[in-house]
C-alpha cells in the first residue's frame, strides 16, 4: 500500500466558473491512498491537503471538486478523510 500524490492549481482567472477540477488517479493501484493538494494561483497562502482512504476510492477513475470562491467543494459524494 502506497500513498499516491497529486496537485492541482486553482485557476479562477482562465477557466469557466462552472467547470470542475478534475484529478486522475486512473493509474491508482486498489490499495493505494490519494494526497490531493490543492493550491491557488493568485494566493500564495492557500494550500490544502486532503487525503483519501483507498477505500473510499474503490472502482473510480477520478475524482472531482469545484471551487467556490473560496474552499474546494468535492463533487459526486466523495469527502476526505483528513484535511490539513
Amino acid at each position: 500500500m502506497a500513498t499516491i500524490e497529486r496537485t492541482r492549481v486553482i485557476r479562477p482567472l482562465s477557466r469557466q466558473a462552472c467547470s470542475s477540477y478534475r484529478v486522475n488517479i486512473e493509474n491508482r493501484a486498489a490499495t493505494d491512498d490519494l494526497c490531493v493538494t490543492i493550491t491557488h494561483e493568485s494566493d500564495t497562502s492557500y494550500i490544502r491537503k486532503y487525503y483519501f482512504s483507498a477505500q473510499k476510492l474503490k472502482g473510480r477513475k477520478s475524482i472531482y471538486f469545484d471551487w467556490n470562491g473560496e474552499d474546494v467543494v468535492w463533487r459526486n459524494g466523495i469527502t476526505p478523510s483528513n484535511i490539513e
